[in-house]
């Protein structure tokens, strides 16, 4: 299974890839976003992680500490299933990681 990650708001490379989009995002996007998701992974959300004064080591720790508990297996079956018959997903976000 293919896993990338974009923004919601690249709507043209969302529908081009032919991957699923799934939400990734504590709360959802307030803009329309021009294409239909196929569901929310919430488990790959930084819930309790944002809005905080950790570090970026901090956040990285519990972030990491968050997807551990659920365990790759967990994960990957929520994603498949998600992603239905298409080739994978494009897990979403508001951020531009480009940007640093």
């Amino acid at each position: 299974m293919v896993i990338a990650t974009g923004r919601y708001q690249a709507r043209e490379k969302i529908l081009e890839s032919g991957l699923a989009p799934v939400g990734t995002t504590v709360g959802n996007p307030r803009f329309k976003l021009g294409y239909e998701l196929a569901g929310r992974c919430g488990m790959v959300a930084p819930y309790g992680l944002l809005g905080t004064d950790l570090s970026e080591e901090e956040f990285e720790q519990g972030f990491r500490a968050r997807l551990e508990r659920f365990g790759v297996e967990e994960i990957q079956t929520k994603l498949e299933e998600l992603a239905g018959e298409r080739p994978g997903v494009v897990l979403l976000c508001f951020e531009d990681v480009r940007a640093g």
